[in-house]
């Protein structure tokens, strides 16, 4: 070909891209854009015409462990899940920055075992009330309750004493230093101990809340905030007063190194800290710590092993505090409604979780140990116990090892000493294996504890569905642990999320199954592409199907092929009766004998195109 020189410009376009040839198969072998060749079948017989191109490469594991990347790519694809500690809140399981002991949503499930979930523990109501300022406060052996203008406490969660000599007034703030309970009423403080079931004045000065932090006493009255100075002859001493009336206080917490208060106006709200001044007893002017988002209105504020939460009209923050008490304020835990309480115990942290959905409100429960997102503060999450109402979440406390809760107007609740939840559920996350080609997922395995009692129900939901698939049900084993495996289902998605519904055992309510692990065995189906490999004759004389000769301009029509390699115009490609769009990768010439006259070559061009669709 030296020597030879063509022109591959044109001022149209040769080949138009969709044009078809009526004359396929019938007189020409292949056609391009329109344009019909013959096939050089010398060349045909050692290659094929039409092949698949792999839409899977092979892989290597250059991880420090081996894992599902270990794993042959012409198997069927897996996503495994074998711990679920790190909480709920993550949409997708598999995404670049998805945690894999991270899942979606769950409600009655346990997953704090690193390894395992299993059931929680059911609740059962301990007292029936219609009042909205259920305050909770523990005291020694008793647990107190406001109820309207009565004060209870109970020492078995099961029946409940009126404290008598309060002023008959609704309730609005409770106090304990373990011993004794001061009770307000937004005029009055009374007082009660747990050796006694009457209450008495205290002082006549107006206090709404109460706070026992850092062994003093802390108040407000409207915008008003202060301590009581002296307790043996009570005086409560302002410490400040907001320059807004409408300034209101929600609650009182203790950090290392100060108290901090709560509050809000309009839609602004900021956390005060009160440093305790060297001689011990009284207490500094409060300064802002910290505040919200504007918008983002505080309703409660907690604390516990020296770190504060907020509660907000967002869900739950996780606080700390540095040397001079100022509090880096975490990233919001989410939740459908205003938090209004907290309560710590061992490694975790329980919160009002209120209407958590449709059917139930109750709580969340935050890990001090394992954090979703440690650089933002962001504590492992879930929900936790749960009653079938719809109401605010008043407060929670810990007591006789039991979780117990208030629902504003329907009562107090507390954690079942024995019984678990008749069922669980919780779902995974969406897979897509990191490509948003199509897959089936064809097997579900599951992997359970020793001693399984009740069920376990497998279901799927595709493309982001909030309808989940029933795939199949798992019954009583007695291995020490046994893999089940559910056939999924021929539907092809590009997401996949499981859903397991845990039941307890029918004849044992204290009994039912533990998950230790899950996969999902998929069959990628990526759009197919085909790689048309056609060896054109290019010849001055040409002999069709049809036994009819015709002529061909050679050199024109290897300027065309080359054309369409540069640009990589999409064009229609015949082969017989079927239709490819495709485009020209690239081509080889084979040069047999030169033109009649000597300008070119005439031999077979060998053109790859690859299918687009």
């Amino acid at each position: 070909m030296a020597g030879v020189a063509f022109d591959t410009s044109f001022s149209a376009p040769l080949f138009t891209g969709g044009a078809t040839n009526l004359l396929v198969p019938h007189m020409w072998d292949v056609a391009i854009a329109g344009r019909g060749y013959m096939i050089d079948r010398k060349v045909l017989a050692q290659q094929p015409l039409v092949s698949s191109i792999r839409a899977t490469r092979a892989q290597s594991d250059g991880s420090t462990e081996p894992g599902e990347q270990s794993l042959n790519p012409d198997d069927l694809w897996r996503r495994s899940q074998s711990s679920f500690h790190l909480g709920a809140g993550q949409t997708y399981l598999d995404r670049d920055d998805s945690l894999r002991s991270r899942y979606n949503t769950s409600k009655g499930i346990d997953p704090w075992t690193r390894g395992q979930v299993s059931l929680l523990k059911d609740t059962t109501q301990s007292l029936s009330s219609a009042n909205t300022n259920l305050i909770l406060m523990p005291a020694g052996s008793r647990l107190y309750v406001a109820d309207g203008t009565a004060l209870k406490y109970t020492t078995d969660l099961s029946s409940w004493t009126t404290v008598t000599g309060t002023s008959g007034s609704t309730i609005t703030g409770l106090a304990s230093d373990g011993y004794y309970v001061w009770i307000a009423d937004g005029a009055n403080v009374y007082v009660t101990n747990t050796g006694t079931g009457a209450a008495s004045s205290w002082t006549t000065t107006d206090a709404d809340l109460l706070g026992y932090v850092k062994n003093r006493l802390m108040y407000s009255d409207g915008n008003i905030l202060g301590y009581v100075s002296n307790m043996a002859t009570p005086t409560l001493t302002a410490l400040f007063t907001h320059n807004s009336t409408n300034f209101t206080w929600v609650g009182f917490a203790e950090g290392p190194n100060a108290i901090y208060a709560a509050g809000y106006v309009g839609d602004k709200s900021l956390i005060y800290r009160v440093s305790i001044v060297a001689e011990g007893t009284s207490l500094g002017a409060p300064t802002v710590a910290g505040e919200l988002p504007d918008g983002e209105i505080v309703y409660s504020i907690g604390s516990y092993l020296g770190f504060i939460f907020l509660g907000t009209s967002a869900g739950a923050r996780f606080c700390t505090a540095d040397s001079n008490g100022n509090l880096t304020i975490g990233a919001v835990v989410s939740t459908a409604n205003p938090v209004r309480c907290f309560e710590g115990q061992g490694e975790y942290v329980w919160f009002g979780n209120t209407n958590y959905d449709s059917t139930s409100t109750g709580l969340g429960r935050m890990s001090l140990r394992y954090f979703a997102d440690t650089s933002a503060l962001k504590p492992a999450y879930a929900s936790d116990l749960m009653v079938t109402a719809q109401a605010n979440v008043l407060s929670v406390c810990t007591f006789s090892g039991r979780r117990v809760f208030s629902v504003s107007g329907t009562g107090v609740y507390a954690e079942h000493s024995t019984n678990l939840v008749s069922s669980g559920t919780l779902t995974t996350g969406r897979m897509n294996y990191g490509i948003s080609e199509k897959k089936i997922p064809l097997f579900f395995d599951a992997t359970f504890k020793t001693g399984f009692a009740g069920t376990v129900t497998i279901a799927y939901a595709l493309d982001g569905s909030s309808t989940f698939t029933t795939a199949g049900t798992v019954t009583t084993s007695s291995e020490d642990t046994t893999t089940v495996t559910i056939d999924g289902t021929e539907d092809q998605a590009d997401q996949i999320e499981l859903q397991f519904t845990l039941a307890r055992s029918g004849s044992d309510s204290t009994a039912g199954p533990t998950l230790l692990r899950h996969t999902v065995r998929s069959q990628p189906v990526p759009a197919m592409r085909r790689r048309i490999t056609l060896p054109l004759l290019l010849a001055e004389k040409i002999e069709t199907r049809a036994q009819r000769f015709t002529r061909m301009d050679v050199g024109f029509e290897f300027g065309a092929l080359e054309a369409l390699r540069i640009t990589k115009q999409v064009v229609t490609v015949q082969v017989g009766e079927e239709l490819y769009s495709a485009v020209l990768e690239d081509f080889d010439f084979v040069a047999t004998h030169p033109t009649a006259s000597r300008d070119f070559w005439q031999g077979t061009a060998i053109v790859q195109f690859k299918s687009i669709s």
